[in-house]
């Protein structure tokens, strides 16, 4: 690409402003970044590529931007070992939700938090000097400035005035890409611990790794799927299962999924 990596299109990943040699990208597609170097790889290393960039994207390759993982290999120091470590190796003991509910603590110990819980916003008014955001039940507030993290597939549920540029609505009307699936299995196989492996393009999951011990002593595995309308584990557990089986011989435990189109959690104790 720039014979350097990606270092030389990228060489701040944390502020966009500072990449203007990477703009040009911005215009691709993996779809589109793929055909460029198809020529480049074995039938192997495509499917091993398409498979990780898809797991990260949770979309297709026509409606991923590659663009957007030039910015995601350049967060990891341009270098797949370090990708690695800072996307699945390193982990916050206390989790995500911890991790927020922590700066939460932070804040209501300052004595200087006001909040409100189960408030939808239905408009967001600014004034120029102030800004009124108002509640569906009818309660408002007003500040001198807000910061807006409505989230994107809802964004639409809010009324801007002044309205959003057309970037923000039209990014609104599509919504997210992501519709990824992910599968956690626990099996009894404890050399699988250490394992990884791509199942593409033949199989509805398509990537799979090891991710250490669970408090049983058996293997905790992470499956995950491009689109979730591929495939909905818990409408069809035995598809599931079959998908998981494709990867490698295995003796499931049990089985939790996280699906976007779906319920949000699913366990299996009890396995056919």
């Amino acid at each position: 690409m720039d014979g350097n990596f990606g270092k030389t299109i990228v060489p701040f990943p944390f502020d966009s402003h500072h990449n203007p040699e990477a703009i040009e990208y911005g215009k691709l597609s993996i779809a589109d970044r793929i055909a460029q170097i198809k020529d480049d790889l074995t039938a192997d290393e495509r499917a091993a590529v398409e498979a990780f960039l898809l797991l990260c994207s949770g979309g297709t390759t026509d409606n991923s931007s590659f663009l957007d993982f030039l910015r995601w290999w350049a967060a990891g120091g341009h270098n797949y070992t370090t990708l690695m470590d800072t996307l699945i190796t390193f982990k916050f003991r206390c989790g995500q939700s911890g991790f927020a509910l922590r700066f939460f603590q932070e804040a209501l110990d300052s004595k200087k938090l006001m909040y409100a819980f189960d408030s939808p916003v239905a408009q967001v008014d600014d004034y120029g000097d102030t800004v009124t955001v108002t509640c569906r039940d009818g309660k408002k507030f007003t500040a001198k400035r807000v910061i807006c993290t409505v989230p994107l597939n809802v964004l639409n549920n809010v009324k801007f005035n002044p309205p959003l540029n057309a970037a923000k609505r039209d990014a609104a009307n599509l919504g997210h890409v992501n519709q990824c699936v992910k599968v956690h299995a626990e099996i009894k196989n404890r050399e699988m611990r250490s394992w990884g492996g791509v199942a593409y393009p033949h199989n509805k999951l398509i990537y799979g790794i090891g991710d250490g011990e669970t408090p049983a002593g058996n293997t905790h595995c992470v499956f995950f799927g491009a689109d979730a309308n591929h495939i909905q584990p818990e409408e069809n557990i035995e598809e599931t299962i079959k998908a998981l089986k494709t990867f490698a011989p295995m003796e499931i435990e049990r089985v939790v999924s996280e699906s976007p189109l779906s319920k949000p959690l699913l366990t299996t104790p009890d396995l056919p």
